[in-house]
């Protein structure tokens, strides 16, 4: 059976679990089960995308429901997972709180979860459930087979910490791989973007796990085209877009759908399947 939240209402299947919620006026959520969960075994679809932390907790009282519904196994597919960027000490004032999140929900009583391309893979270990890390990028590599001239496209990394999964798409489809790096200021910010390698007369795809306010991914694409590309496309699993971004520098921007949005600008193409298991 299956259990779809807020965060991924457009799903549909003649097995969902049927449920009444509501958030009172001062911002706590209520749910009540309308289907028998007795000795089933259930999968919870939901995303921890905005609001982050209503989003968390509104999954641990589905889970908690499920439980006191006498459900048999509890299965978490959490496509995007909230926190997932705050994964390390930044220095010894700071705590980890993707590893508390984790904690939070792999002790609320579920017997295992599913997660779509963590920020980082270390994070599956922050989880004390067995976690299966899966990957958008064979729906990515098909459509770039698809759409892309073999002959004059490169992969891109837009930097050292995603060459990993640049690397991975990069054999999937047989094409060539280059990367970027990224110089950044005394406060953090990007200073500069550095171009290593020729994307002269090429068709450049960039390829991340997040696009949130876009600004890098833009300066990313100025960057290839000033060396001469003749195209940028972007491939991006997780679409946060917690404001509008400007794409004018970006072909077409490609995203899953383990983000829901009712309404995206026309260059952003939504790929369907990423949450199916």
């Amino acid at each position: 059976m299956f259990l779809f939240t807020s965060t991924t209402q457009h799903l549909k299947t003649k097995d969902a679990v049927e449920y009444a919620s509501k958030t009172f006026p001062d911002g706590e959520f209520f749910v009540e089960l309308k289907t028998c969960v007795k000795d089933k075994d259930v999968t919870i679809v939901h995303s921890t995308c905005a609001p982050v932390n209503d989003n968390i907790i509104a999954l641990l009282i589905f889970i908690d429901a499920l439980k006191h519904g006498l459900a048999s196994h509890i299965h978490v597919v959490m496509p995007y997972f909230g926190y997932s960027r705050q994964d390390h000490l930044t220095n010894d004032n700071t705590t980890i709180p993707a590893k508390i999140v984790a904690n939070l929900i792999g002790n609320s009583g579920i017997d295992r979860l599913s997660v779509l391309d963590l920020h980082t893979p270390q994070i599956a270990g922050f989880f004390p459930v067995p976690v299966h890390h899966y990957s958008a990028m064979p729906i990515f590599a098909d459509i770039i087979n698809e759409e892309f001239n073999q002959k004059d496209t490169l992969i891109v990394s837009p930097d050292a910490g995603g060459l990993k999964r640049a690397e991975t798409l990069s054999d999937m489809t047989q094409l060539p791989l280059m990367t970027l790096t990224k110089k950044r200021n005394i406060s953090g910010g990007i200073k500069s973007i550095q171009v290593l390698g020729d994307p002269a007369r090429k068709h450049c795809v960039i390829v991340d796990d997040i696009i949130d306010s876009g600004s890098t991914l833009v300066r990313a694409a100025e960057a290839l085209l000033s060396k001469g590309a003749l195209s940028v496309n972007a491939f991006i699993t997780h679409a946060v877009l917690s404001k509008p971004v400007e794409l004018q520098a970006l072909d077409r921007l490609w995203v899953t759908d383990s983000i829901f949005h009712k309404n995206l600008p026309e260059k952003i193409k939504v790929l369907q399947g990423a949450l199916c298991l």
